[in-house]
């Protein structure tokens, strides 16, 4: 069932978009984080990529609330106010996945695409993500495992593993859609 309602999604896109999207995939790419000037031309790429040129994208860092990666500022407006997470700052792959994650609000916004409820438009930007070629960047970053060593006072160490979600979509399933995409093409 889930399977059907992404694949409707796809469709959708490919009815909505056709004549405005040639498909082509945005290979990762490595920048630092950190930089400020880095993350802005790692956002003006992604958005060079959906043809969004005329548009300047502004990225900060700041604190989020709970599972909430990313927050993009929806108007008609050509500066684009995007915020990400500080505590995912560090890690280039996240934050590209969040930026094509929410520069992909701004197209479906601009070509006036929204789903209801909120979460089925989440869903769909999630999707979106890979119908315009941002699909790696996704996958890259979708899913962050890290794992921390402890030093007990005994002196044995404890192995801490944590897995961060990023989207709305499992992997697998933006591996469903990813898989799905390059079948139909």
């Amino acid at each position: 069932m889930v399977d059907k309602l992404l694949v409707d999604k796809l469709f959708l896109l490919e009815s909505q978009l056709r004549r405005f999207h040639e498909y082509k995939i945005l290979e990762p790419f490595v920048f630092n984080p950190g930089d400020a000037h880095e993350v802005q031309s790692a956002a003006k790429k992604i958005a060079g990529h959906l043809k969004l040129e005329n548009m300047t994208f502004i990225i900060s860092y700041a604190t989020q609330g709970k599972n909430t990666a990313g927050h993009i500022q929806l108007d008609n407006s050509n500066d684009v106010f995007i915020e990400i997470d500080s505590e995912i700052k560090h890690d280039y792959e996240a934050v590209l996945s969040i930026l094509a994650h929410e520069i992909c609000h701004k197209y479906l916004y601009k070509y006036n695409i929204k789903l209801f409820p909120e979460f089925e438009n989440e869903i769909l930007t999630d999707t979106t993500t890979i119908f315009t070629g941002l699909g790696k960047l996704t996958l890259n970053g979708c899913e962050k495992t890290h794992v921390s060593t402890n030093n007990n006072k005994d002196g044995s160490k404890t192995e801490t593993t944590k897995t961060q979600k990023l989207g709305y979509l499992d992997k697998s399933q933006f591996a469903f859609i990813y898989k799905k995409l390059i079948y139909l093409l």
